[in-house]
């Protein structure tokens, strides 16, 4: 009798203990977030023809320094897309306009989130004697600056008034698009027929869209 009561006091005495480490116990916290729908673009460096790729009536093709532009988007079907902002948004028709006063004011004060850092603005008026704009339209292409089986780029486009694709999500893609730095280059030739006062800088505001 002596040994089962000892037996049974031990017994209890498990039992309170087990039930005191229980009651120290916290529930688990559980935390949730929802992702916001996001989509985000990045002011674009710009682009130069210069050196050996300076523009010039000669006919032949003229590559431009290889500038950035940085996109994110929490939607997977995004699409990356181009166009000549022009003065105002909707009258860009793609070609290059040589620098008169009023595109100075335009560039410097009229076009919302225009960065010019890195770019020195010519003298407008060596553009007095020079054709307004050029004759041929600007060609373009964005490229993942790391590439990416995640990501195409729609290869050369033509820039105009409306928005043209220049990347997307791959098919079969079903991630969104992280944080992601682009390669932008253009392209340009002007022809042999084409007036050109030396010292005129030419430019076009390329307006890019997340969507």
């Amino acid at each position: 009798m002596k040994y089962r009561s000892i037996l049974a006091a031990g017994i209890t005495a498990l039992a309170v203990s087990a039930i005191s480490a229980q009651s120290a116990l916290a529930a688990p916290q559980v935390v949730v977030g929802t992702t916001a729908t996001t989509l985000s673009l990045s002011v674009p460096t710009p682009a130069a023809f210069a050196g050996g790729q300076a523009l010039t009536p000669d006919g032949n093709e003229k590559s431009s320094s290889v500038a950035t532009v940085a996109a994110l988007s929490t939607n997977p079907t995004w699409t990356l897309s181009a166009k000549d902002y022009g003065t105002n948004g909707s009258d860009g028709n793609g070609k290059m306009d040589a620098l008169t006063a009023s595109r100075v004011t335009a560039l410097t004060g009229g076009i919302a989130g225009i960065d010019l850092s890195g770019i020195s603005l010519g003298d407008p008026t060596l553009c007095a004697n020079s054709a307004p704009e050029l004759a041929n339209p600007t060609q373009i292409v964005v490229q993942p600056a790391v590439v990416s089986s995640a990501i195409d780029s729609a290869g050369r486009k033509v820039l105009g008034g409306s928005d043209v694709a220049v990347a997307g999500n791959h098919p079969g893609n079903l991630l969104p698009l992280s944080l992601t730095t682009f390669n932008t280059q253009f392209f340009q030739t002007v022809g042999t027929n084409e007036a050109l006062a030396s010292g005129c800088q030419y430019n076009i505001a390329v307006a890019y869209t997340l969507s």
